[in-house]
């Protein structure tokens, strides 16, 4: 018996043996490893491809904690002290000491003393460290300052070289937002998006005055938000001071309303896909109609009245105050950091993210160094930002930024984003939207953003870690 290929075979075999051989290597030979070794006593034989790397908020945390205090008991040849402090976002308490607290959401930080070299304390440049501002993002940030402590431990032997007369201090901020990073969310306990969070009195009032659809958010409010938010009205989320279009607010509340009755939770897989295949036909069609460039600025310009909605800056729920995770950042630079930049003292802060850009290439999201007084100091930084310039794009009217002008005020506080691309802007999109249906109306989408934000694949680990260790250790070299 034989079997004839007919002229197509020639291709669509080689095509199918290919696309075998690819999905291969990238779950097996690509795939980060299920068991390793990795004792806290001996991190010189760590794998750091796999061993920083965490599964769950519980073990991102210990493994934090655990080196911070390995750190403080073998020294290194240049800290002069390190101290810690945690906060327990529900309790809204901190303490000086960083205890396991099965259950517990806190945000940990690790304050290090260093001497080093220079011609002028006033010269000397901070470096404050964040990781995890929104949620599920936060495990590359976290396998970052996880290696760095590393680092740190396996230099305890080494002797300090020159002479080093100066102090600097890097502030390592682990999980802003860890009731996300727990539940692999981008948002908060309150839904609220806390890289919008951060505004000035004046700005929460114009915010919360402004016309909501401003951006056109209202207007796709049924793609971004695919559910009927109970005792939710536009109409009376912008109060009766309101000067802009009530009739198409209330519209638009109708149409909610309307939709509610074939809402339900997804539950099982065959409902996941079908919102998914629905989801993502409604997004390419906005995107169609709009632009991708539009529909993206409407998402992350972000809005303040609809607390259950996607990209929610905060303030319609606690009367426009900052979110707690925020004010400890606040009192974890000034009070624990003591970092003043009222006068003295200068200071990079890095806060990383993952979503938007080349696989594992990362960008950099700065409104740049204004007046600082030597900005060319600076350039190094600005230019080590491999990945797509078109990541920035559509963020031109965002505001509430956790390392922006009011917590790192220009020109003494120069603020970087490092961001670290996964997929493609639409899926990540289409995650956002399902996993915010599913908190919010019952289900389990959280496996959509883990796999958006935290992809499993070792060539990605690779590349975060090679990227954000290379932008500490320039920063660290300035």
């Amino acid at each position: 018996m034989s079997i004839s290929v007919g002229r197509g075979g020639h291709v669509i075999i080689p095509t199918l043996l290919a696309l075998c051989a690819k999905c291969i290597w990238i779950y097996w030979a690509d795939s980060p490893r299920m068991i390793y070794n990795c004792p806290l006593d001996a991190v010189e034989i760590w794998d750091e491809h796999n061993c920083v790397w965490s599964k769950s908020y519980e073990e991102a945390r210990g493994l934090f904690v655990a080196l911070g205090n390995r750190l403080k008991a073998v020294g290194h040849p240049d800290l002069i002290q390190i101290e810690s402090i945690m906060f327990d976002v529900e309790r809204g308490a901190s303490s000086r000491q960083s205890t396991i607290i099965a259950g517990a959401n806190t945000i940990d930080a690790l304050l290090l003393t260093m001497k080093v070299g220079g011609d002028n304390q006033a010269n000397v440049v901070n470096v404050i460290h964040s990781a995890g501002t929104h949620g599920v993002e936060g495990f590359a940030g976290s396998a970052i300052q996880l290696n760095f402590l590393r680092e740190m431990i396996l230099q305890s032997a080494e002797q300090s070289s020159g002479e080093k007369s100066y102090v600097r201090k890097i502030l390592l901020i682990h999980a802003v937002n860890p009731v996300g990073m727990r539940y692999h969310r981008r948002f908060n306990e309150n839904n609220v998006d806390l890289n919008r969070n951060v505004l000035s009195r004046e700005q929460w009032e114009e915010v919360r005055s402004s016309d909501p659809n401003m951006f056109g958010y209202v207007t796709l409010d049924r793609v971004l938000n695919p559910f009927y938010a109970d005792g939710f009205s536009w109409v009376e989320a912008v109060g009766d001071g309101f000067a802009g279009d009530l009739t198409f607010l209330r519209q638009q509340d109708d149409k909610a309303y309307k939709a509610s009755s074939a809402q339900k939770p997804t539950t099982a897989w065959l409902d996941d896909l079908r919102d998914i295949a629905y989801t993502f036909v409604s997004c390419l069609t906005t995107i169609s109609i709009t632009g991708y460039r539009q529909a993206k600025k409407t998402m992350v310009s972000s809005q303040y009245h609809k607390q259950q909605g996607i990209f929610y800056g905060g303030g319609a729920h606690n009367d426009d105050e900052w979110e707690t995770s925020i004010q400890f950042l606040q009192q974890a630079i000034q009070d624990f950091g003591g970092l003043d930049f009222s006068s003295t003292g200068q200071a990079v802060w890095i806060d990383v993210h993952t979503g938007l850009g080349g696989f594992g290439e990362y960008s950099l999201l700065t409104k740049g160094p204004g007046d600082v007084a030597s900005p060319l100091r600076y350039q190094s930084l600005i230019a080590a930002g491999s990945g797509d310039s078109r990541v920035s794009a559509g963020y031109e009217e965002t505001r509430g930024f956790v390392n922006d002008d009011i917590l790192c005020p220009q020109p003494r506080c120069f603020g970087l984003t490092q961001e670290f691309g996964t997929r493609p802007g639409l899926a990540v999109a289409i995650a956002l939207i399902l996993e915010n249906k599913a908190f919010h109306i019952g289900g389990n989408s959280a496996w959509l953003t883990s796999w958006a934000f935290y992809p499993q694949r070792l060539s990605w680990r690779r590349r975060v870690l090679g990227g954000g260790m290379e932008l500490l250790h320039t920063t660290l070299s300035l």
